[in-house]
């Protein structure tokens, strides 16, 4: 009787949420969507998303379209349908690429694309969202605030151009997060750390040895400075790991297991699994070259129960680790002389990437049309200018307000050079607006008014207030630009249309 009860319950409550569903808004089901995004509920994200898409593009214009796809999207990469994902997030590019202003939207979809091919290993495909990406956020860059995507955008360029073997590259746009990084966060950061690695791995793959000797030291310096969390301490180790790759590569197995085994040691205290697979891997690979079987066989079986444990028993990875596995063991086993042979290769397999920037992957997955949640910084100052025509004649003016999730207050000055009709030369209005969808509307209220006690007494005078609503825009997310009608009834307030352009400074 109880199993029936609950299954009654659960029943009644899926055909309620049923109902609720379709009495949604667009807007309403996009927060919806989010919410399972923030609670990392992917599977029902992907279900809902997808039943938001089949709905169909509405006939008026919805601000929210892209950002379903891009939602679903994310739902999708984190469910492992990598080819559902890629296909959403260039429908939501497409949407996004012809826009003349705000175009880091389009750069906001192409680097979740670029995460969806880092997943895959998909390095040149990784490389190709990640520059366009780049571009896009350039080009919407005007005051710098940008910077930080741009530095995430060019260390992930630098990575997967050094995988891909064009190191020239490589070098280009690790310099370019470190200028950015080291001006932003400092010379010794977290930050700034991570992108010496880059560089490093560059320089190695140009076979120069000098100057990638000298900032794999440079980047480890930093982040043994810095080793005081757990997330630091991996990415110190992701360092140790990557030199020790520098020394196979020289021939220096014994510099190799040197540092392999001080990545292994940070891994052990704080590390996952794959990361603890790849330093198995290659310690396997370096004891082999220095002839030793058994520690090769050792190392490379850790590695393909670590592998395995993280990617499953069919992953490239793991299925490389018992490749080399079995042949140490069969090299132990046997009485027989072996030669010596190159066993593990130097591959892609043998580097880590560091935390700290993997991590800030899932930073970018989110908010397309309210900007990231304006960054996630709920609050916004905007200084604005204001050009009024009124009855012919006109007004100049400018205020100062502060503003959150689309509303805000903000003091007006305004001035005429000329007077009529009952209308002062200036008014001080204090205003509170709202907008929403790209409309806004705002209620304003004489400040001068308030404190004049023969106006307020006189019941004949014109009411000291004013209606607006009209349309705005956001010109490269900082640039606000706003056209309007203002009406104040019995006319102490102007009438006329308004033209309103506003820097916003995000805080």
């Amino acid at each position: 009787m109880k199993k029936t009860i609950i299954i009654l319950i659960l029943i009644s409550s899926v055909f309620l949420f049923s109902a609720d569903w379709s009495a949604m808004t667009r807007s309403q089901k996009i927060d919806y969507l989010k919410e399972l995004m923030n609670s990392s509920n992917y599977k029902d994200l992907v279900k809902y998303g997808e039943m938001l898409i089949a709905e169909g593009k509405p006939k008026k214009a919805d601000f929210n379209y892209a950002e379903t796809y891009n939602l679903t999207a994310i739902g999708c990469k984190n469910t492992g349908n990598y080819s559902k994902a890629e296909e959403y997030y260039k429908k939501a590019a497409d949407i996004h690429k012809n826009e003349l202003f705000n175009k880091s939207n389009y750069g906001l979809v192409m680097k979740n694309l670029g995460t969806v091919y880092y997943e895959q290993l998909k390095y040149s495909e990784m490389a190709d969202s990640y520059r366009k990406a780049l571009e896009a956020l350039e080009d919407d860059n005007l005051f710098g605030f940008n910077d930080e995507d741009i530095s995430f955008c060019s260390y992930w360029l630098g990575f997967a151009y050094n995988r891909t073997e064009k190191y020239d590259s490589a070098m280009v746009y690790a310099n370019k997060a470190i200028e950015i990084d080291s001006e932003e966060f400092g010379e010794y950061s977290i930050e700034t750390g991570t992108d010496y690695l880059v560089l490093a791995n560059a320089y190695s793959g140009k076979y120069d040895r000098e100057n990638a000797k000298k900032y794999f030291r440079k980047s480890i310096s930093i982040l043994e400075y810095l080793d005081d969390d757990e997330m630091e301490s991996v990415d110190l180790g992701v360092s140790y790991n990557d030199f020790g790759v520098f020394f196979v590569e020289n021939y220096e197995y014994d510099s190799a297991v040197y540092y392999y085994k001080k990545s292994l040691a940070v891994y052990e205290n704080g590390g996952g699994e794959a990361d603890k697979a790849i330093t198995y891997y290659n310690l396997g690979q370096a004891y082999s070259y220095k002839y030793n079987y058994e520690q090769a066989k050792n190392y490379y079986e850790k590695a393909y129960n670590s592998y395995k444990s993280e990617y499953g028993e069919y992953d490239s990875r793991t299925k490389d680790a018992k490749k080399y596995y079995d042949e140490m063991k069969s090299k132990t086993s046997s009485s027989s002389t072996y030669d010596y042979n190159d066993t593990g290769s130097s591959n892609n397999y043998s580097y880590a990437e560091t935390k700290k920037k993997s991590g800030c992957m899932d930073k970018f997955e989110g908010c397309l049309g309210i900007f990231k949640d304006l960054e996630n910084k709920p609050f916004s100052i905007k200084l604005a200018a204001d050009y009024m025509q009124s009855a012919g004649k006109y007004y100049v003016g400018g205020g100062l307000g502060i503003y959150a999730n689309g509303a805000g207050l903000s003091g007006y000055y305004y001035w005429s050079p000329t007077a009529e009709g009952g209308t002062t030369q200036r008014h001080i209005p204090l205003v509170y607006s709202f907008g929403f969808g790209g409309f806004s509307y705002e209620f304003s209220l004489d400040i001068p008014s308030l404190f004049d006690n023969s106006y307020s007494n006189n019941k004949a005078a014109p009411k000291p207030v004013a209606f607006g609503a009209g349309a705005s825009m956001n010109l490269f997310r900082f640039i606000n630009v706003k056209c309007q009608y203002i009406w104040g009834p019995g006319g102490y307030l102007p009438r006329g249309l308004s033209l309103n352009a506003g820097i916003e400074f995000f805080i």
